[in-house]
């Protein structure tokens, strides 16, 4: 039954390695389109770091206004500026109508890491006959560097840019949790819309994981080796996995309440109707994640008040790594054994904090369409693992989806998500 305060997803935007603005997304996912190549200067390299999902043929200038905003947007706020845009202007919503003090921004990220280039000249002030020397840092590097250089790589300044562009005035918070940023987001957004503390939000979250510097930093931990190629490369589930590859991407949804879409006239594309998350240190325990997984999944199904049968496919969180796609394995298994698992890091890698938006969205867009998509590098060996992974795009008609999210930190997310 209809409730005025349904959560609603109404307009949505998205900037991926296999495409830019919803029709080309989900061209991609139906087809199978690979996002994942070799990187600039790589080629044929059998490191870690030689592939990447990556972004191509991105303008931010088409997207944000004033344009001069640009000179304090690294590339990852540029990604996520552009997709809450495409959705706000794709939603109707004018500002000068719309209650804004009741609009909200809660978007997921994390640390952007700045462009190597952009400290070459900091690093050469403090280097002396070939040796870098820590003690001149703080006398001489910031007269290299650009005042408003660290405005450019602020997590929380997505969420501020967006705010600023739209006039949004209602809560504003960032999350950053890894991989699991912008499903807590999202979950949030619904929670203020839940208890009535707003009535439209811009939810999303946008990252990357492909800056050569955030590689350095992550010293290419939990990347996949030994790959031939770079299509081949991103395979979660496979037997054959051994990490993942890494991406660059964003997508945003505008969540409302159906009361305040009704009000206005506009257009649901979903419905958010339950979530759960919670906590597991699996490190100490690795068995544990099985029975968080499980739990966080039967309570968001609960919430939604969704048995598996009406499950269209599982939204999974896998992204390579050995110990968590064998305990999300077992865990779907017995979540929903007879549903298609959907395995979205196969199309463009592990995106960081933009990750479950995009796979949020790839669901979204797989109810409207009665079509789940397939999942890339998928085999015959998938039904050893009790998983059916879909080769090809198929039509199915269920009218739910479960989206599940784990993060290195110990993280479990899932939502679920309802065709309206």
């Amino acid at each position: 039954m209809a409730h005025p305060n349904d959560i609603l997803i109404t307009a949505a935007g998205v900037v991926s390695p296999i495409g830019i603005g919803i029709t080309e997304f989900w061209s991609g996912l139906r087809s199978g389109r690979n996002g994942i190549s070799w990187r600039k200067g790589f080629e044929n390299g059998n490191s870690p770091v030689a592939i990447a999902g990556m972004i191509r043929d991105f303008d931010g200038r088409q997207f944000i206004k004033p344009r001069k905003a640009i000179k304090v947007m690294c590339q990852e706020i540029q990604f996520g500026h552009a997709v809450a845009m495409m959705a706000f202007d794709s939603s109707g919503i004018s500002p000068e109508q719309f209650d804004m003090e009741r609009f909200s921004v809660i978007w997921g990220a994390e640390t952007f890491q700045a462009e190597p280039e952009e400290v070459v000249s900091a690093v050469a002030a403090c280097t002396h006959e070939g040796q870098f020397d820590f003690a001149l840092w703080g006398e001489l590097s910031m007269k290299q560097i650009q005042p408003l250089w660290m405005l450019k790589y602020l997590p929380n300044m997505v969420a501020s840019h967006i705010s600023i562009a739209i006039n949004a005035t209602g809560p504003n918070n960032t999350i950053c949790q890894g991989d699991a940023s912008s499903a807590l987001a999202m979950i949030e957004a619904a929670t203020l819309l839940d208890r009535g503390w707003a009535d439209a939000a811009m939810a999303g979250g946008t990252g990357s994981r492909v800056q050569l510097n955030c590689q350095a930093g992550r010293l290419t931990s939990g990347l996949t080796t030994g790959f031939t190629t770079p299509e081949t490369a991103s395979r979660p589930f496979h037997p054959q996995r051994n990490g993942f590859v890494c991406g660059e991407g964003a997508a945003a949804v505008l969540l409302e309440t159906r009361q305040s879409m009704e009000s206005r006239g506009g257009h649901s594309l979903g419905r958010i109707a339950g979530w759960a998350r919670a906590y597991c240190p699996r490190w100490q325990d690795p068995d544990a994640l099985v029975d968080s997984i499980v739990d966080t999944a039967n309570q968001a199904m609960f919430r939604a008040g969704v048995e598996s049968s009406r499950l269209q496919h599982v939204n999974a969180s896998a992204s390579g790594k050995v110990l968590d796609d064998a305990a999300e394995a077992v865990a779907i298994g017995r979540i929903a054994p007879d549903a298609p698992v959907v395995a979205l890091k196969s199309f463009f890698g592990n995106t960081g904090a933009g990750t479950a938006a995009l796979e949020i969205l790839g669901g979204v867009l797989a109810l409207q369409e009665q079509t789940v998509p397939p999942t890339r590098n998928a085999g015959d060996w998938a039904a050893n693992m009790g998983l059916n992974l879909l080769q090809r795009a198929a039509h199915n008609a269920g009218d739910a989806v479960l989206k599940l999210s784990l993060s290195e930190n110990g993280h479990v997310v899932a939502i679920v998500l309802l065709r309206d």
